[in-house]
């Protein structure tokens, strides 16, 4: 069994889930201090 799986081969759909997910991450990264004074 593979453990690592190539880029490539990951479905667009998966792919842009996880763009998605590290963009609200970052966006919840920068916003956080602010917040949480």
């Amino acid at each position: 069994m593979r453990e690592r799986v190539p880029g490539s081969a990951v479905p667009m759909s998966m792919s842009r889930l996880i763009s998605q997910d590290i963009i609200s991450i970052r966006l919840v990264i920068d916003i956080w201090p602010t917040v949480r004074r």
